[in-house]
């Protein structure tokens, strides 16, 4: 049931692959946008919005290529015909696991800070609902245990002790990882959505402040393409 499950989700998803690279372009654009920006007023890096939108325009990139790449790995570990070949898959999607969760951590504390600055009560319940899936998966999945362990002598590191490398690797439940695949791709295209939502939201503070007035940050990004087109003249 689970098979069919993720087998019906990768169908839909596929028509998602082709908007989320072209998504991904987009981002890297504003990104590089932004440190083009600090190069010609390294005065900017101080300023506290500039550097928030950056910080949130990477988050949602990391997602995505995880998201992409977790699509990418769910069709090989389906279409797989040979035993090396879906442990190849399995080990390779906890690998990727285990390292977007670690992204994720890494910016968690400031989407808290900002989701509480925006102060909206859609997204501070859609970043709770996240949190908690995260929290229920992570205690199911034995994610400091099962997940690190595959982590750290498998798929990211290959153990010394070649008997501990091919133990744990042998041991891998495929159809456990399956369950746990489809469970972590609903997450990540929840944070997706969330981190869409986020960067809607935080676009409203740092905008148009009142009809018709425009805010700091408009006003520093004019000067900023101002000299960059005197620059490129």
């Amino acid at each position: 049931m689970k098979a069919d499950r993720l087998l019906n989700f990768l169908e839909s998803s596929k028509k998602y692959l082709e908007t989320y690279s072209k998504h991904l372009v987009r981002i890297s654009n504003r990104i590089h946008f932004i440190r083009k920006t600090f190069e010609i007023e390294p005065e900017l890096k101080e300023y506290e919005l500039l550097i928030k939108l950056l910080s949130q325009l990477e988050f949602n990139g990391f997602i995505t290529i995880s998201y992409l790449d977790l699509i990418i790995l769910s069709r090989g570990i389906m279409v797989s015909k040979h035993d090396w070949e879906t442990k190849f898959y399995a080990k390779q999607i906890y690998l990727l696991i285990y390292e977007s969760q670690n992204s994720y951590n890494h910016h968690r504390s400031e989407i808290h800070s900002l989701v509480a600055r925006i102060s909206c009560e859609s997204l501070t319940n859609e970043f709770l609902t996240i949190n908690k899936k995260i929290k229920t998966f992570k205690k199911e999945a034995n994610f400091e245990t099962d997940i690190n362990k595959i982590r750290n002598k498998v798929a990211g590191h290959i153990d010394p002790e070649f008997e501990v490398y091919y133990e744990a690797l042998m041991l891998l439940d495929i159809e456990r990882i399956k369950k746990e695949l489809l469970e972590y791709l609903l997450i990540l295209n929840s944070l997706l959505v969330f981190s869409k939502n986020l960067l809607g939201e935080y676009g409203n503070i740092v905008s148009i402040k009142k009809t018709g007035e425009k805010s700091e940050m408009d006003l520093q990004f004019e000067k900023i393409i101002e000299r960059i087109n005197n620059n490129n003249r």
